[in-house]
């Protein structure tokens, strides 16, 4: 925030935007620690609805009051309300999940080493993460660099559509987490083959469901955001039909984690970033944006396979919705 301040390129209005931005970070960020932490105790919606629901309803209150009493606000006034709100609905969820655990010691602490292997693991799941978090941000700038600047608005608004279903499946995942960690913990094969069983059929439903939505209102809900808009009708389609993959490779990310080959899973991730780069590269220059679209499914497709056939060849479990029957483990989970 204080490097912001030496930008000669700012002025003090720029200067201050930029400023109130990065200090919006810090709650953001306790939002999504404390709504993780909240979800591996089944509290999903202390987990879920103060970042997903509450934040925005109630910016889009504030700025309905603003526009009926204050109508001549800037854009510093919301940046100042928005992290107010953050700040307020972090504090709120750390307080309400505080009351979920014991100040006390624990009963069994730590095993010698134990604390480190624990951050080591943090460490290799790290990058994997981020890579899914922030994928769309990522597909958006380098499909920027290839694009018109007249389609990087149509291909960004087909991608944040399509990023409606990602988080729909991701978010099942993460409900469903602590079951499968359950049953990898207790070696209880059939519990997990039917945690696994639920969430892809599930998921799918819901990718196929997202899909069925672009091919019939997919051209009307584009036209919405202007008439030029329904050129990223196909692109929208093939970027729905990702999600699909992603749903049918089953919860990879969270079985990488509980089966401890977050380190084995980066050249997973480094492919299908390499996979996005080339693709879009050699794609988007002849198809436009349809090869954009392309290049997000290619590399959804790399990550996601190489991740689901990486566990099966490590463990011997299939978590994928296309294995019947699913396959048993070999030896222990």
């Amino acid at each position: 925030a204080l490097a912001i301040w030496f930008w000669p390129a700012l002025d003090l209005t720029g200067r201050l935007v930029f400023t109130i931005a990065v200090l919006s970070a810090p709650p953001l960020a306790f939002l999504r620690i404390n709504g993780a932490l909240a979800n591996a105790i089944r509290r999903f919606s202390l987990g879920y609805l103060p970042d997903i629901l509450a934040r925005p309803l109630l910016l889009l209150g504030l700025i309905a009051m603003l526009a009926i009493f204050f109508p001549g606000f800037g854009l510093l006034t919301i940046l100042v309300g928005y992290i107010a709100i953050a700040l307020a609905l972090a504090v709120w969820q750390m307080a309400q999940l505080s009351r979920s655990f014991s100040s006390s010691a624990p009963a069994k602490p730590p095993a010698p080493g134990e604390k480190r292997q624990w951050l080591l693991q943090s460490l290799n799941i790290m990058p994997g993460t981020i890579f899914i978090m922030v994928f769309g941000d990522i597909t958006l700038l380098i499909a920027g660099i290839f694009l018109e600047s007249a389609d990087i608005g149509i291909f960004g608004v087909a991608m944040r559509m399509s990023l409606l279903a990602a988080f729909a499946i991701h978010t099942v995942q993460q409900i469903a987490v602590r079951d499968i960690a359950d049953a990898v913990d207790q070696d209880a094969y059939a519990k997990l083959a039917q945690s696994l069983r639920r969430v892809n059929l599930l998921n799918t439903v819901l990718a196929i469901g997202g899909l069925g939505f672009a091919i019939i209102f997919g051209q009307l809900v584009l036209s919405i955001f202007g008439p030029g808009f329904t050129a990223g009708y196909i692109s929208l389609i093939i970027l729905m039909a990702a999600q699909l993959i992603r749903a049918l490779a089953g919860p990879t990310l969270q079985m990488i984690a509980l089966k401890d080959l977050e380190r084995a899973s980066l050249p997973a991730f480094a492919a299908g970033f390499l996979v996005l780069v080339v693709s879009s590269a050699i794609l988007i220059p002849v198809l436009g944006l349809v090869g954009a679209a392309l290049a997000v499914l290619l590399s959804t497709m790399s990550w996601s396979l190489w991740l689901a056939i990486l566990l099966w060849r490590r463990t011997g479990i299939n978590i994928s919705l296309l294995a019947r029957p699913l396959a048993m483990p070999r030896g222990r989970l």
